[in-house]
């Protein structure tokens, strides 16, 4: 982790706050609200996607 975000520890605790706090669901749902309705839904990628992997 470059060192001007601090010790790993502190983005961590951060982190664990924002997810029990519920902070993260609201960034997502506001992210999704905020999209233009012609964009895709975002998804994320598997394995099977990747055509490198089979």
């Amino acid at each position: 982790m470059p060192q001007r975000y601090g010790p790993w520890h502190r983005a961590y605790d951060l982190f664990r706050r924002w997810q029990r706090d519920g902070t993260w669901v609201r960034i997502v749902t506001i992210c999704k609200r905020s999209r233009p309705a012609a964009l895709p839904s975002s998804r994320p990628t598997t394995v099977s996607d990747v055509p490198e992997a089979a």
